[in-house]
């Protein structure tokens, strides 16, 4: 009786989703690349293609090919296209595989199409999140998302395992502390699923999804009055 509370706490609408590839437009340019030298990693700065030096003025950097790229690539996913999506972007990463930004936006177009049914695109899509946060450490969208791929594919130990990866960055990530909360919640794990939506309400007491969450997770837990109340 409790399963539609989860609805929608692992999908994305369509003003989420523009917000999510163009912080992911973003990071093509912004993302620090990690190279070895002399055996120390050298973190060096934004991942312009060669042609753009550092020192050119912010006006010319609208018509460089890696943001013309990268707009051309979100484009089509924000249009429902994720096959050209992936298209644009494997041919960038071509180019600059050392982009963690290109690798999570081609993630989330293979994350597109196996959400639409092409299960096969599953892998592709793990393993664009995974190079994308190798390469970046700190990446939370790309975290994220990973996290939302795993509960959306019933991966449920992998998404709990996702979700705290982004909680050790940021203990505060409401949206972390939901998918944790569902995948332990469909593990069984109800220790952790009270847990974590506690936290989560305790840091957003009036957020509407926590609450439609917290009626099935009370209820698992036996907290039958709490979970009527909430209801």
């Amino acid at each position: 009786m409790y399963m539609n509370y989860f609805e929608g706490v692992s999908a994305m609408n369509t003003k989420s989703l523009r917000r999510l590839t163009l912080a992911l437009a973003s990071l093509v340019l912004t993302a620090c690349s990690t190279v070895q030298s002399g055996g120390a990693d050298v973190h060096r700065g934004p991942a312009f293609p060669a042609s753009i030096l550092p020192n050119q003025k912010h006006a010319d950097v609208p018509s460089n090919p890696a943001r013309r790229t990268m707009q051309s690539g979100v484009d089509a996913i924000v249009a429902g296209d994720a096959k050209r999506a992936n298209h644009v972007f494997t041919l960038a990463l071509a180019h600059d595989l050392k982009s963690p930004g290109l690798h999570a936006a081609n993630a989330l177009a293979y994350q597109l199409r196996t959400r639409a049914g092409e299960r096969d695109m599953f892998i592709l899509a793990e393993t664009g999140y995974l190079i994308a946060l190798e390469q970046r450490h700190d990446f939370q969208s790309a975290a994220l998302q990973l996290t939302r791929l795993y509960l959306e594919n019933k991966r449920y130990q992998q998404a709990q395992r996702a979700a705290a990866y982004v909680l050790g960055l940021d203990a505060s990530n409401i949206e972390a502390l939901y998918l944790l909360s569902s995948a332990s919640y469909y593990l069984g794990d109800v220790d952790l699923a009270l847990w974590a939506i506690e936290h989560a309400r305790d840091l957003a007491p009036l957020d509407k999804l926590g609450a439609r969450m917290i009626p099935a997770i009370y209820g698992a837990a036996g907290l039958t009055k709490e979970a009527e109340a909430f209801i």
